[in-house]
């Protein structure tokens, strides 16, 4: 009885000093992301802020869909 004691000690101790992987971890959420944020643009006026539309024309918002010349030097 007094063997299975200390076995069960020697292994007790042995798993708390056992580190696990971070994506074992379960209180691990996420390493390196930034942190989360909103997307906003201003709108041109006050009546754009109250239309239907998800996302109203704005002066201020730039689309960069189109062909580009990249030069890798």
């Amino acid at each position: 009885m007094k063997t299975n004691t200390v076995l069960g000690a020697v292994l007790a101790a042995s798993l708390c000093g056992a580190q696990t992987n971070d994506w074992e971890n379960l209180s691990v959420n996420s390493i390196n992301r930034e942190p989360p944020r909103t997307f906003t643009v201003p709108l041109a006026s006050v009546d754009a802020a109250f239309s239907d539309a998800l996302e109203p024309e704005s002066p201020y918002k730039l689309s960069l869909n189109g062909t580009w010349k990249i030069s890798w030097a």
